[in-house]
């Protein structure tokens, strides 16, 4: 049973690496630019806005990648369980 469960595993992963997206996903935020000085305290205002507009762009990005992730390991798990219970029970 275990070289069952690695020879599918395998299978899957391979199946799933040639169905893959064919780029790395890339996030499009804007890194703010910091003055070397800064001439007000709204100026600092504003950098320190842009900061944060960053930042959240940068943990949207982090977070959908990681449904993504999520999602594939569901999808490559189901596809186990279903080769699995294919071997099991109409193989044997």
């Amino acid at each position: 049973m275990p070289i069952r469960f690695i020879a599918t595993l395998l299978i899957t992963m391979v199946s799933l690496q040639a169905q893959s997206d064919t780029f790395t996903p890339s996030h499009y935020c804007t890194k703010p630019f910091k003055p070397i000085q800064f001439s007000s305290d709204m100026e600092v205002q504003i950098f320190l806005n842009q900061v944060d507009a960053y930042e959240r762009c940068i943990n949207n990005f982090i977070q959908e990648q990681e449904e993504a992730i999520r999602r594939h390991r569901e999808a490559t798990q189901n596809a186990i369980n279903e080769w699995n219970r294919f071997v099991s029970l109409e193989l044997n």
